[in-house]
């Protein structure tokens, strides 16, 4: 039970509501280059770029090269940045309106629309869009993978799914091994009473190094 409690609160205190990283999206125009409209566009990209301060970067693409429609391509854009707009103003309900019917989401938007949807009372649901958004996420910095990680973690504890909970911290450790890792393991594994991961978890904590007071304890 201690040990529960103990890494709920490790857990919590890594746990913030994810707020979305830089964000690259392509943007499809049918015009050429040198028409007004593919001018307008970049003037567009650019503006949002400075407004934005560098978390939005648009990529216009000319000539329909990427085959998608123009309209179609801009209005899915507008309506995540709307979205995006909903919830820095804490209108959550607006903007948990449009990440529902959202097609597809970038990892960040992901995350943003678990935050929301935790915040309204569906953990599951939040934890369910926290980890895909960690599927192939290829955008995010390594540090924020790790606190969207985390993030499940501290929700997976609140629901006292342990064993879910020592998974990820076992996966994280063997992507960066470390006692502190494998230790957070083995006493998840121990919360859910899953005697012998947790050992396996504690072995290998003390592999690392034997005189380890916290693999002692």
């Amino acid at each position: 039970m201690a040990a529960a409690a103990s890494f709920a609160a490790l857990a919590a205190a890594c746990f913030t509501v994810a707020v979305p990283a830089q964000q690259k999206f392509d943007v499809s125009v049918p015009w050429n280059a040198t028409e007004f409209h593919s001018l307008n566009a970049q003037k567009f990209a650019d503006r949002v770029k400075q407004v934005t301060n560098g978390e939005v970067l648009l990529t216009i693409h000319t000539g329909s090269a990427l085959g998608v429609k123009a309209n179609d391509s801009l209005r899915a854009l507008s309506q995540l940045l709307l979205a995006r707009s909903y919830f820095y103003s804490k209108e959550y309900p607006k903007a948990l309106e449009i990440y529902k019917a959202a097609k597809d989401l970038a990892p960040a938007d992901r995350s943003t629309y678990g935050s929301i949807l935790v915040m309204n009372g569906d953990t599951a649901g939040g934890i369910d869009q926290f980890e895909r958004s960690l599927v192939n996420d290829s955008v995010r910095s390594a540090q924020q993978r790790l606190e969207t990680e985390l993030a499940v973690v501290n929700l997976l504890y609140k629901q006292k799914r342990f064993e879910e909970a020592g998974e990820i911290f076992l996966k994280i450790a063997e992507q960066s091994p470390s006692i502190d890792w494998y230790v957070s393991a083995g006493q998840s594994f121990s919360a859910a009473k899953k005697t012998d991961r947790a050992k396996a978890a504690y072995d290998k904590a003390l592999a690392i190094d034997p005189n380890s007071l916290k693999t002692r304890l």
